[in-house]
Formats: structure tokens, sequence, C-alpha cells
């Protein structure tokens, strides 16, 4: 049975209990938007997997960027871009390091784009690695029980 957590208080529970009880609301927003502005989706999710200790690639967090890959590839006519997807405004600073990386290595000067989809209750908003780190200045910066550092960007 998932338990539902009180708006802003999931964060605060061991990572055991975040994930069991997480509810994917973010994936069907992404959809809802591409399939209402003509964009198609191909889920990429490479590293969607919640066992991480018993993993079938036993040294899977060893990878590095491989095991950083976003979510979803979005493309619509010429357009085309890679999208990391968050359920809420809070990114932790070991994943933005992740995704700069994959920017400067798969989309710098390129015609495939990278964004981080915030879908949240009000919409879909992407933004892109330089958008993000100029929202670094405002944001709030918390913690998470087991000792990552999150930032809060205001959207």
């Amino acid at each position: 049975m998932i338990i539902v957590f009180n708006k802003g208080t999931l964060h605060h529970q061991d990572f055991a209990v975040r994930r069991d009880n997480y509810i994917n609301i973010a994936e069907n927003r992404l959809e809802y938007f591409a399939k209402t502005n003509g964009y198609k989706l191909k889920k990429l999710m490479l590293n969607q997997d919640d066992d991480w200790v018993n993993h079938p690639i036993g040294a899977w967090n060893s990878l590095g960027l491989i095991k950083s890959f976003p979510d979803y590839f979005m493309y619509k006519d010429n357009q085309c871009a890679y999208v990391e997807l968050k359920s809420s405004p809070k990114i932790k600073r070991k994943d933005l390091k992740s995704y700069i990386a994959f920017d400067n290595q798969f989309c710098n000067g390129r015609d495939v784009k990278y964004f981080i989809c915030f879908a949240t209750e009000v919409g879909c908003k992407f933004k892109t690695i330089d958008e993000i780190l100029d929202m670094l200045t405002s944001a709030d910066i918390d913690q998470y029980k087991e000792g990552h550092i999150v930032y809060k960007v205001k959207l």
C-alpha cells in the first residue's frame, strides 16, 4: 500500500520510504503535454531500477555518465531533445553535476537540446542547464536524510 504524505514532507523520509511511496504523476503530465502539443516521446529510463544494491549489472553505480542518461527523447518535425523529468522543483547536487556533464557531452553545439522538465501541478516547465544554473542564486538549499544536498529552484 502506498502512503500519501502531506505535500512537502516525503523528502524528509528515508530513501526506501520515498521509493516505495512515490507516485509518478510527472510521467502522465509529460505524456499529456507531448500528445496535446504534437510531440512524440521515447522513454529511455536507463536509470530506472529501484534495487541499486542487487542490480543485475554488478557495478551499475560505477558506470558514470551512462546511468545518468535522461528519462525521455522528445521530437517533433526538426526539433528534438533529451528530457530529464522531475516531479518537483528539487534537484540533488549530484544529479545536477550529471545533467551538466550529459549536456556538455551530447548536446553542446548540436541540434539536439537537453531540458529538465518540471512536471508539477501547474504543468510542464522546460528549463535548459543554463537556465537552471541562473536559478540557483535564488534557490533554497535543503538536505535529504542520507546527506544529499538539494536545491529547490523557483520556477
